[in-house]
């Protein structure tokens, strides 16, 4: 798919257009009802929000210029990693790197105190940090 849309002033009609396109991208693998991450320049794909609303951001804000693969809505991530490199070999050096980063945050982070504070953050769980959560998301 061509994504040169992107680069093109917002005003352009090759940037309006190709934000039609990626709509109509984004509806034929995910449906049309679903919240989807934003990609404009403000959100960067973290906020979910309503397609109308990301549309509009798109219009109004422009498109995340680094965010040439969408695999967050629907483009296949492409785990090639080239070189001939096997899966297995990809899966060992994962495993190869996790043991080791355990290690290093414990040793990076301070031991939190048993009712799970520090320095005034909360580390516990249940309803309301959910909803903290999910509202940082809808930005």
């Amino acid at each position: 798919m061509d994504k040169s849309w992107m680069m093109e002033s917002k005003y352009s009609e090759n940037y309006v257009v190709g934000v039609s396109t990626f709509m109509e991208f984004v509806k034929s693998n995910m449906g049309s009802e679903c919240k989807i991450r934003c990609p404009c320049r403000e959100c960067i794909n973290v906020c979910f929000r309503s397609q109308s609303e990301v549309e509009d951001h798109l219009l109004l804000k422009g498109i995340s210029e680094s965010y040439n693969k969408w695999v967050y809505h629907g483009d296949q991530f492409d785990f090639n990693v080239g070189g001939g490199t096997s899966y297995e070999e990809i899966a060992n050096n994962v495993e190869f790197l996790d043991g080791g980063l355990n290690d290093l945050l414990e040793d990076m982070l301070p031991i939190l105190d048993e009712d799970k504070t520090h320095h005034g953050f909360s580390f516990g769980e249940g309803e309301e940090e959910e909803g903290e959560l999910k509202d940082l998301l809808n930005c």
